[in-house]
């Protein structure tokens, strides 16, 4: 079973699996990442039309 990672800047991490669903995390540098097997994520964004919808991260 494929999981999906997701790491914060703050070195907080959440694992999720087959069927789970989660939001994703604004103002804050974060990166998902798989584990064994690739997995599939389907994102829906709403935002401002002409916006980026993300920034690089800058330190």
């Amino acid at each position: 079973m494929s999981r999906t990672n997701i790491s914060h800047h703050f070195h907080l991490k959440r694992k999720f699996t087959a069927g789970e669903a989660f939001n994703e995390s604004i103002d804050d540098v974060h990166r998902g990442y798989t584990t064994d097997e690739p997995a599939e994520v389907i994102i829906t964004y709403a935002g401002v039309e002409g916006q980026a919808l993300s920034e690089p991260y800058t330190s």
